[in-house]
């Protein structure tokens, strides 16, 4: 993140959580879809499926998974309702690379292949939601790579707290409903490497926990630290 980067609009793109902007116009083409329902915690989609639909979140909560060799995994991005997703194995025509995760309860849509082609050409605000959504996910894939390069975990473990301090600080939150593990997860680092980095901020008075919530104590110090001031 740049130094002395402020912007709202920074933070709710380089946020692994992809929001949709409702009213989603796949909502009026949901009678050519198949509707599937996912319990907390089911795979909608596992590593190497092969996918002949475009899946539309309706209700509920997903997260993508990255599986290493070992079996360690890495949070990549949380997709909220309105979302589209399973568009790059489906239009690669390759394995799904990644898990996806029900996190609530979910309800989802399956568009087939060969009615892809007739929705996105007669309704352009489809194929804007595509590629809006597309453009997300390659935003946060450059900004994780990138930080995962250059930055040590101590400034990645800030500058995650700092982005969401951003959005939910609007919202009139004293505290940030995010745990350790989480922020382990979405960064891809050691739950006591983040335990480290945490425990340091709140030394410097940059940050407390209560009721295991992240509570920003010096959003001025924290800045810094995400900056790597």
């Amino acid at each position: 993140m740049p130094a002395g980067e402020t912007s709202s609009e920074f933070a709710i793109l380089s946020l692994p959580w992809i929001d949709a902007v409702a009213p989603s116009p796949w909502e009026d083409v949901l009678a050519l879809a198949a509707r599937r329902t996912y319990r907390k915690n089911e795979f909608v989609i596992k590593s190497g499926q092969i996918l002949d639909h475009l899946y539309y979140l309706r209700n509920g909560e997903l997260k993508t998974l990255a599986v290493g060799s070992d079996g360690q995994q890495k949070t990549l991005w949380f997709l909220a309702a309105g979302s589209v997703f399973g568009e790059t194995p489906l239009f690669n025509r390759k394995p799904c690379a990644y898990l996806f995760q029900a996190v609530t309860d979910c309800e989802i849509y399956l568009f087939p292949r060969e009615l892809l082609t007739e929705l996105l050409t007669n309704r352009p605000s489809l194929a804007q939601t595509l590629i809006t959504t597309l453009t997300r996910k390659v935003h946060i894939l450059s900004c994780q790579i990138e930080d995962s390069l250059f930055c040590k975990p101590v400034i990645r473990v800030a500058k995650l707290i700092y982005l969401l301090y951003q959005t939910k600080q609007k919202a009139g939150n004293e505290s940030l409903p995010v745990t350790q593990e989480d922020i382990a997860a979405v960064l891809g680092l050691h739950r006591v490497t983040v335990n480290q980095s945490v425990r340091a901020m709140k030394l410097d008075g940059i940050l407390d926990i209560k009721n295991h919530h992240i509570v920003v104590k010096s959003v001025e110090k924290l800045q810094a630290l995400a900056s790597g001031e």
